[in-house]
């Protein structure tokens, strides 16, 4: 099973620094594949969106010493994870929130065209929010923040 929406890049879609765009800009946009085998995907069918994301992974910096000399060790300051739940949803949706950091956080949620929807802010860093009650049919996007750490999560809420 999974989530479509037809005809969705008949224009081009901006969401921060990426950006989704329209179908025959430059070849097919909203591909699949559907084959037993694994594949790249190059088929497309009516401009869909089939909501599947991309992350981006920015490695920590290496730890230097006071000789300047690079160590192998690994400092964790604040590891922060968010997971939604239930997602896709036709009533609301769970902000799963944990760190292992004691600092405050910041959630932020937009819709599909980055216009701000609500903004809560002093939310406890091992905390479930509940948002998206009274919200129509799309795709929203929470930014969640502690300190200079910020995670993006989707959340689909199907018409």
């Amino acid at each position: 099973e999974y989530v479509i929406s037809k005809n969705f890049f008949t224009a081009a879609v901006v969401n921060g620094p990426i950006t989704g765009l329209a179908d025959g800009t430059d070849g097919v946009n909203g591909v699949y594949n559907f084959s037993g085998a694994s594949s790249f995907p190059t088929n497309g069918f009516l401009k869909s969106n089939y909501w599947a994301d991309v992350v981006f992974v920015t490695p920590a910096p290496p730890i230097t010493t006071n000789t300047g000399l690079q160590t192998d060790a690994k400092l964790v300051i604040g590891r922060l994870a968010v997971s939604v739940i239930p997602n896709p949803s036709t009533s609301y949706f769970n902000l799963v929130i944990s760190s292992n950091d004691n600092s405050p956080v910041t959630v932020k949620v937009m819709d599909v065209y980055g216009r701000l929807l609500q903004v809560n802010e002093k939310i406890g860093s091992n905390s479930t929010l509940r948002v998206g009650q009274s919200w129509t049919g799309g795709t929203y996007f929470a930014e969640v923040i502690q300190g200079t750490t910020r995670k993006v999560v989707k959340m689909v809420k199907p018409n």
